[in-house]
């Protein structure tokens, strides 16, 4: 098996696309600010929508990178298994932010009136770490595998043990950012490859090894 460029090319857009629409989605979270509140609930939402499409697709975008991260489509490999939660972690997490505005949009000004902003805010948080961080604590481990790699240049592997620790503590949120740069860096790295790259198989009995 081998790491083809599409897989790095996938990475970066994973990484590109979770980063801005994170930020740009305007889903509440981080310390509580009832002007922003009052902003967001009274806002049109088509942005906040749109973006959370584009962190929707981010996320699907980790199929194709992690399985050129892994063996392929192998049940004993960890890395494969990780990659697929990370995915349906992610997707469900975007939901759940979009759940916000398409409920202020279809229900009315009776539910947006009704709904006390310290709930909004609770639900935003749920989102934000359910869209950002749950994805990045599992392919942080994904990273870390990568660090037993020896197949790998050195830069590589030390990057990925920044990227993998920095993935796992994402919901300190300034980690979360440091592990979206690591996800467009490796993925860089792997598109910019003229060879393909052998792709070790990560077994269970390798890791234990």
């Amino acid at each position: 098996m081998s790491i083809h460029r599409g897989a790095g090319l996938a990475l970066i857009f994973y990484g590109i696309a979770t980063m801005v629409a994170a930020v740009l989605a305007g889903t509440p979270g981080g310390e509580y600010d009832e002007t922003a509140l009052r902003g967001f609930v009274e806002s049109g939402h088509a942005a906040s929508l749109t973006w959370a499409a584009v962190g929707i697709a981010g996320a699907l975008a980790l199929l194709p990178a992690v399985r050129g991260l892994s063996a392929g489509r192998d049940a004993h490999d960890p890395a494969w298994g990780l990659g697929i939660a990370a995915v349906a972690v992610g997707v469900a997490g975007w939901f759940i932010a979009a759940g916000l505005p398409v409920t202020f949009l279809e229900a009315g000004d009776k539910v947006t009136s009704a709904i006390p902003l310290p709930v909004v805010q609770a639900i935003g948080e749920i989102g934000v770490l359910v869209s950002l961080c749950g994805p990045a604590l599992l392919m942080g481990v994904v990273a870390l595998l990568l660090v037993r790699r020896r197949d790998l240049p050195r830069w590589v592997r030390v990057a990925a043990a920044i990227g993998g620790l920095c993935g796992i503590t994402a919901p300190l949120f300034v980690t979360a950012f440091v592990y979206l740069l690591w996800a467009v860096v490796m993925g860089a790295w792997m598109a910019s490859r003229r060879t393909p790259v052998p792709s070790h198989r990560m077994t269970a009995a390798s890791v234990a090894a």
